[in-house]
């Protein structure tokens, strides 16, 4: 059944992440003005000052307690994020390969899939340094992490907004609902180019990273919708769609 495979992948990753929005890691009080998300912030540690910043290294002000405890707050939560990110990586080539499939336009299914797998791949890598950096936050020795980090981290969420935009020559030759999905998609890439910048701006990078979010449960609903209208036998796909 068309679409079927990436509408289950989706109704995972969806389960997954309201499990994960009920236990999130709160911002410490110490942390320096920008990112309200401290996985963010940790993913966009450029230099060593920030990443003893938000870990509070040497900070005599705040308890062993509050340190120790933050820590492990980080840790699990990239050890969740590890698996989280196999959950959207499949969703994203699953719903790239039929979708290409679906509209006859291949080369966006293998295009869309091929940027999904690198996404998946460079946070691979990227979750490796923050476990390195972790593990070292005492000794300062993840100088070389660090720029590993900033690294994955850029091409990952670089790839992101082009993976946005790859959908939307398809998108763009069904009906309504995909129009709407091809505004949101449009404007995610446009968004997602802020990862591209020299400069940081914590805000508009969280904007672009939940406006990418969004447009992964818009696509999941989309899939669910195409995975009923595109397989009745005998009937076209309505025109909504």
């Amino acid at each position: 059944m068309r679409f079927l495979a990436s509408f289950l992948m989706g109704l995972v990753l969806a389960g997954w992440v309201v499990w994960r929005a009920g236990q999130p890691v709160p911002r410490p009080a110490w942390a320096e003005p920008g990112y309200k998300n401290p996985i963010l912030a940790f993913e966009f540690a450029r230099t060593p000052e920030k990443i003893r910043t938000l870990f509070a290294v040497g900070n005599e002000a705040v308890s062993p307690l509050a340190r120790t405890t933050f820590r492990h707050r980080m840790r699990h939560a990239v050890v969740l994020d590890a698996l989280f990110l196999f959950l959207y990586a499949g969703f994203l080539v699953s719903f790239s390969l039929e979708l290409g499939r679906y509209v006859d336009l291949p080369v966006v299914g293998y295009l869309g899939a091929g940027l999904a797998l690198f996404v998946g791949y460079c946070d691979v890598l990227e979750n490796e340094q923050l476990f390195v950096i972790l593990d070292r936050l005492d000794t300062g020795r993840y100088t070389a992490a660090l720029r590993y980090l900033t690294f994955f981290t850029g091409l990952k969420w670089g790839a992101l907004p082009l993976l946005a935009l790859t959908w939307l020559p398809a998108l763009w030759r069904l009906g309504t609902v995909s129009r709407v999905l091809f505004v949101v998609a449009g404007t995610v890439g446009v968004l997602g180019f802020a990862f591209w910048l020299p400069w940081e701006r914590p805000e508009i990078l969280e904007v672009a990273a939940v406006a990418f979010a969004l447009l992964v449960l818009l696509l999941l609903f989309y899939a669910g919708l195409l995975t009923v209208a595109a397989n009745r036998p005998g009937k076209s796909l309505p025109t909504w769609l």
